[in-house]
């Protein structure tokens, strides 16, 4: 086998790898059912702040890496945000608890000036 021949049939092996690596890197965007995260649920006592959602509230401010303490219809449940730069909005609904009315909120996520370049 010359080498020509050799660096052609190494040229697959290399497509599979380059191809497996980017879904690795997708993953890590998406939980196992392949919906997008936006950080994931913390222990109570971790948040530095408390926000309290009422009727009236349509939309809510936070930083990513920020932990929040969510307060909606007497329920509370805590966040840490982790959420990519295009990803910078979505409903309250998607990361609240089973039964909790919050899918008339909107939560933006605003990138951590520590890590902007």
């Amino acid at each position: 086998m010359n080498k020509l021949t050799r660096s052609l049939t190494s040229l697959p092996v290399l497509l599979v790898a380059l191809l497996a690596g980017t879904a690795g890197a997708h993953g890590l965007a998406t939980n196992a059912g392949g919906t997008v995260t936006y950080g994931n649920a913390a222990a109570e006592g971790q948040a530095a702040r408390t926000i309290v959602v009422t009727p009236s509230t349509k939309y809510i401010n936070v930083t990513s890496g920020e932990t929040v303490e969510f307060s909606v219809e007497g329920k509370s449940f805590n966040w840490h945000f982790d959420a990519f730069e295009n990803r910078d909005s979505f409903g309250l609904d998607k990361i609240a608890p089973a039964g909790t009315h919050a899918s008339q909120v909107r939560v933006y996520v605003e990138a951590n000036p520590l890590y902007r370049g």
